[in-house]
């Protein structure tokens, strides 16, 4: 038998957790040193069960499930929001929910749009790159298999003409290049094409540790918010996220 509890916040949650986790190591160790047979002999000898008090129904709760579902998960999982199925959300103001309707007549996969993004930066010699005054000589991302690089004219002396790299024949890359005069001008560019492509899935190698804080401090110092510009911000676990798009850091 099953008892579901449901709590108003995750407070509530984490102080129920604390208070029978005791309970649930005294009954667990109890349950492994009782059997069946055992059982059945108390009950034939006249040792009836005692399930009336409350401590005879607490030693009856041997186990929690659920209990350490993320709640984003939990949320979808009670509002049967699944991944791969069409949505049609409507923001509102902070204080209440979105409005979230599926649509049952799209069946066909959604196409997400996938931005692959690396950038090449200056440095000292023997240095690593300091984000306080180094800058960003270019930025190079994909976007479902056509190329872009950003160049930085203030540092590299030459316009840089479009291009393919393909490495391999399944990996085709044409380049399109966009010269720009500053570093400033790159970031701009950059987050602007970000809002106009609009990618539900962000691809990085360590950029987490490097590629994200970097470009984060060079925009801020051009009094660029990163969070305000393309909605990322770095959360407690020093990873880069967003409620819009989804970061994947292939470096982990």
């Amino acid at each position: 038998m099953y008892l579901k509890i449901s709590f108003p916040s995750l407070n509530e949650l984490q102080k129920f957790k604390r208070e029978i986790a005791p309970i649930l190591r005294k009954n667990q160790e109890r349950e492994k040193k009782t059997t069946s047979y055992t059982t059945l002999l108390a009950r034939h000898f006249g040792a009836e069960e005692v399930l009336t008090d409350e401590g005879g129904i607490m030693e009856k709760i041997i186990d929690l499930r659920e209990h350490d579902l993320l709640y984003h998960m939990r949320v979808c999982i009670d509002l049967e929001i699944f991944v791969g199925v069409w949505y049609s959300v409507t923001g509102r103001d902070l204080d209440r929910k979105p409005a979230i309707k599926r649509h049952p007549t799209l069946i066909d996969p959604p196409e997400p749009v996938i931005l692959a993004y690396d950038i090449e930066v200056t440095k000292m010699p023997l240095k690593f790159p300091d984000s306080s005054f180094d800058e960003i000589m270019m930025i190079s991302y994909m976007v479902n298999g056509i190329g872009f690089l950003i160049i930085n004219r203030h540092i590299v002396s030459a316009d840089i003409d479009n291009f393919e790299y393909t490495p391999k024949p399944e990996y085709k890359g044409m380049f399109r290049v966009i010269n720009l005069p500053t570093e400033e001008a790159v970031i701009k560019y950059f987050f602007d094409h970000i809002l106009r492509l609009r990618p539900s899935i962000f691809v990085t190698y360590n950029g987490d540790s490097f590629d994200w804080p970097f470009l984060e401090a060079r925009a801020a110092i051009y009094g660029y918010i990163m969070l305000k510009e393309i909605g990322f911000s770095k959360n407690p676990a020093d990873e880069y996220r967003s409620p819009n798009a989804v970061h994947l850091d292939a470096f982990k």
